[in-house]
């Protein structure tokens, strides 16, 4: 975007991560954007091992580009996904800096539980042995229902104290396979950027 600008190239004679975080950490940095080569492997959805090890060794925000990157003042699709416990820090990145205007900002947030496909071979499996299989699944079921409303309610008691951006962001709450639900979610809404916190 325009209001990003490259003041240095810099050099290093060190492994990249390693390079990264420590250049990072001397310039106090507010984002640190790497790149990813996991797009020309068989799983796209796998970071490569810069990017990872930068994500995991940093406090700071990472952000991973892997294709083509909107530099324009288009307005972008973001994915907020939002683990409860590091609200705050998916949110940071969304105050730390402009936004074109009419971006749109989903908080999303994943309930972890089984799959439908494992839920219903979990029955079938157990409908053989036990005749209340199938209350216990009811049971798990309704208390998936009741996590993911528990957490709507978190989520927009949060959005509303937000930021304008984060104000007007539509909360969406889900269950399953926490990365397979990411990974669905974006390709869905035809995200331009998903931003991750890091446990």
């Amino acid at each position: 975007p325009e209001m990003w600008s490259v003041t240095e190239r810099i050099t290093l004679d060190e492994l990249p991560a390693d390079g990264l975080i420590r250049m990072a950490g001397d310039a106090d940095v507010d984002l640190i954007v790497v790149g990813s080569q996991a797009a020309k492997r068989k799983f796209p959805y796998v970071l490569g091992s810069t990017a990872r090890t930068v994500i995991h060794h940093t406090g700071r925000p990472v952000l991973v580009a892997r294709g083509r990157v909107k530099l324009s003042s288009e307005p972008l699709k973001v994915i907020v996904a939002c683990d409860e416990e590091r609200w705050a820090d998916a949110t940071g990145v969304l105050r730390e800096f402009s936004w074109p205007t009419n971006t749109a900002v989903k908080l999303y947030h994943v309930v972890e539980s089984f799959g439908d496909d494992m839920l219903d071979a979990l029955a079938d499996a157990k409908n053989k042995y036990d005749a209340n299989a199938s209350d216990l699944v009811s049971q798990y079921l309704v208390s998936i229902e009741n996590r993911k409303a528990e957490a709507t309610q978190r989520l927009e008691t949060q959005r509303l104290h937000g930021p304008d951006l984060i104000r007007n962001a539509e909360v969406e709450v889900d269950h399953g396979e926490i990365v397979d639900k990411l990974v669905e979610k974006v390709e869905q809404d035809d995200a331009d950027l998903l931003v991750l916190s890091s446990r």
